[in-house]
């Protein structure tokens, strides 16, 4: 492959295709692109890297509305990366899935060092699937904000780490009205200092408690648990949206895990412009040292009992009970 060669998956062509990559060393195309809702399956048997290096502004790399892409590392550690060029922009509005099916799964990963160049539309979906391992964008510091989840845009963890990456800053940015689905069956979800647009967990398990978070977790949408029991661990919750319990349960043990589980002050707080709801069928757990701040003119309807077991602090809005415990 040249340089400059365009490399087009075109469903008008070939609706349903499966390659398999072969090349030995690192390849640099000018832009591979999926369209008019081809299905592909990229198989990949080995650690493989393939930059796109297209002259802006020409996207790189594009996946249509309606196309899906599969990545799946077929041996253990095969792992395909997919490298664009400073300034070279993605444009996803379809479907991605890394997978892996090796026994140590395969770490697949989008890499920019152009902050916003990977950007997912409304309606795209990322699914880190089954056996992906790592961060789909890594965590070099140099990527740092190179992913965008735009409003509509889904990312789904049900494997391997977050989009943020593993360091203090972050890889990826969901923006207002995007969805972070975390189905994983394993590890936790990292939020000290994150930003979410809604935040959906539907996995069916008990988390383990992560190491007590000394900063904010803002979710900018709604949090909805669907399954489960998970804890957020965290000095402060900064909840712009609703909290839904639909048949999940949410804990806020505010400990040190490190220190003996030596109790830590801890904030719910209900901070929205609009009027805010806590309902659901499934439980909200709060430490002896969480507390709840009511900040929002437009209110709080508690459609469920909240047991607060620290301090209410009505700052602004209005409190609302359809229940009694």
């Amino acid at each position: 492959m040249a340089a400059d060669d365009a490399l087009v998956f075109d469903g008008a062509l070939t609706p349903n295709t499966s390659v398999t990559l072969d090349f030995a060393t690192s390849q640099t195309i000018g832009q591979l692109a999926f369209i008019n809702s081809v299905q592909a399956t990229l198989n990949n048997d080995g650690p493989r890297t393939l930059n796109i290096g297209a002259v802006p502004p020409t996207i790189g790399l594009q996946v249509g509305a309606g196309a899906k892409v599969q990545i799946v590392g077929t041996l253990s550690s095969a792992a395909l990366k997919v490298q664009l060029a400073s300034n070279v922009k993605a444009s996803i509005a379809g479907r991605i899935e890394l997978s892996g099916l090796g026994s140590t799964g395969s770490g697949h990963q989008l890499l920019s060092n152009t902050p916003g160049a990977l950007e997912f539309l409304s309606g795209s979906y990322l699914l880190c699937g089954s056996k992906f391992i790592g961060f789909p964008f890594g965590e070099l510091s140099t990527g740092a904000g190179s992913a965008v989840f735009r409003s509509g845009a889904t990312f789904e963890q049900f494997s391997g780490g977050t989009a943020f990456g593993g360091k203090t800053w972050s890889m990826a940015a969901f923006n207002p009205g995007s969805t972070f689905v975390f189905s994983a069956t394993s590890g936790t979800l990292g939020v000290s200092n994150r930003t979410f647009g809604h935040i959906l967990i539907n996995t069916n398990r008990t988390s383990p408690t992560a190491t007590f978070g000394a900063g904010t977790l803002k979710i900018v949408n709604d949090l909805t648990i669907t399954a489960g029991t998970h804890p957020f661990n965290i000095q402060s919750i900064e909840l712009l949206g609703n909290l839904v319990l639909n048949g999940g349960n949410m804990t806020m043990p505010a400990v040190d895990t490190n220190n003996g589980n030596a109790p830590q002050a801890s904030t719910l707080n209900i901070a929205g412009s609009a009027a805010q709801s806590i309902s659901g069928t499934g439980t909200i757990t709060m430490g002896a040292t969480v507390s709840l701040t009511l900040n929002n003119a437009a209110g709080l309807t508690l459609q469920r009992p909240v047991q607060i077991n620290a301090n209410l602090a009505l700052t602004q809005g209005l409190l609302t009970t359809t229940a009694i415990a």
